[in-house]
């Protein structure tokens, strides 16, 4: 799977640049052994405006992810990508939700302590 995360968000790849080239040259973007992988529209009009000026010939294809996999990320943020490969791939919890479920727990406890004490006084 192909992401990347920018400012704790996950971004997932949304198109591969398949490119035919002679020789190798060195391109500043994210590469697999299937081309050039861009994760936002901003790369990919870098990448076709630098492939355009180098006269390299490429095709665009669109990159598609399941909606369950995206849905999985949204609202998370992550403190990299490999917890977020984790997150995604071996179901193990991010850190900003385990925070989120302890503070749900801790309220949880506070209002079960104020129950047994409101008890206590009513007897």
């Amino acid at each position: 799977m192909d992401i990347c995360t920018i400012d704790g968000v996950v971004h997932f790849a949304r198109w591969m640049i398949r490119v035919s080239l002679e020789k190798e040259i060195d391109l500043p973007f994210h590469k697999n052994c299937d081309g050039v992988i861009c994760f936002t529209e901003t790369e990919l009009n870098k990448a076709k405006k630098l492939l355009d000026a180098k006269k390299i010939k490429y095709a665009v294809e669109d990159l598609v992810v399941a909606a369950e996999t995206k849905s999985k990320c949204q609202d998370v943020k992550y403190v990299s990508r490999s917890e977020a490969l984790r997150h995604l791939e071996e179901g193990i919890v991010p850190e900003s939700k385990r925070i989120d479920q302890l503070e749900k727990d801790i309220e949880e406890l506070k209002n079960f302590r104020r129950e047994v004490e409101s008890e206590r006084k009513a007897r």
